[in-house]
């Protein structure tokens, strides 16, 4: 099996379903994030109260309200949150950046790149614990890498400034009603940093200046 075919990226998509999908509903929820989302969530699904998270009954401003609504979305189909569902989005979304890293290294370097990238992203630990933990970090990991991708194939000259750009604020966005500033500080600081490097500053008005800010808001504020 060729390392950069397209053979390869599937086995490393599919060996990391396994690895991420092992026994994941197998045991309880565990203190203390995951019962807090997993509650959170349930109560969602239960009341239909989803505009703001509430646990126990109590209005929670400690995370944003998007992976709360992760686990009620996958759980609707049951009627309530299970381990299983309470812990799907995060193996969904270390889905998405192996994916993701796939891409951005064939676009850095070549096929093979890529895949061995994601096949050494997919068995490293701290990667795998997050894939499988009702916690915020694979989605947010997720979110600014779609960010950061949106932003570098605008650089390679592959998209469009106006299409990348709303695509990169949209994702940051959304990484920020995951876990608040710091999903848009990071891709936009990574962003301003390169362009930087590349001598390349002024050509940032020419990815969406406008319209890139208008979408962040409007996901937000949603």
């Amino acid at each position: 099996m060729k390392l950069g075919g397209r053979a390869a990226s599937a086995a490393v998509l599919a060996g990391a379903a396994v690895l991420f999908l092992a026994n994941l509903g197998g045991y309880d929820l565990w203190a203390p994030d995951e019962p807090y989302f997993g509650e959170g969530a349930r109560e969602m699904v239960e009341d239909g109260r989803w505009i703001v998270p509430h646990v126990n009954g109590v209005v929670t401003t400690d995370k944003p309200p998007l992976f709360f609504w992760s686990i009620a979305v996958v759980s609707l189909p049951l009627g309530t949150v299970t381990a299983w569902t309470a812990r799907l989005p995060s193996v969904l979304a270390a889905l998405g950046t192996l994916v993701l890293t796939l891409r951005l290294g064939r676009r850095l370097g070549d096929a093979a790149t890529g895949t061995l990238a994601a096949a050494v992203l997919a068995t490293s630990y701290l990667f795998w614990d997050k894939a499988r933990t009702a916690q915020i970090d694979a989605l947010l990991c997720l979110l600014i890498l779609v960010a950061i991708s949106a932003f570098e194939a605008w650089r390679a000259g592959e998209v469009p400034g106006r299409a990348a750009g709303i695509a990169f604020w949209a994702a940051g966005g959304l990484a920020v009603l995951a876990k608040g500033p710091v999903g848009i500080l990071l891709p936009l600081g990574i962003a301003l940093v390169t362009l930087g490097v590349d001598r390349g500053l002024g050509r940032w008005r020419t990815f969406a200046p406008v319209a890139g800010p208008a979408a962040f808001l409007a996901v937000v504020g949603a």
